[in-house]
């Protein structure tokens, strides 16, 4: 600002540190995902041909 003294010092344009965490909307949502099953945490990822069929 010292190279142009009619400058105007303007607000910061990001959320405070404290409510990076919230977004509007889902704060009392309260839904949670359920963990997986045994079986789909100890399954192979699909193979790329299976995919494409």
């Amino acid at each position: 600002m010292e190279d142009k003294p009619k400058a105007v010092p303007t607000a910061p344009s990001a959320l405070p540190l404290e409510k990076m965490d919230s977004v509007a909307g889902y704060s009392n949502d309260g839904a949670m995902l359920q963990p997986p099953t045994n079986e789909e945490r100890v399954r192979e990822p699909p193979r790329r041909e299976e995919l494409h069929e």
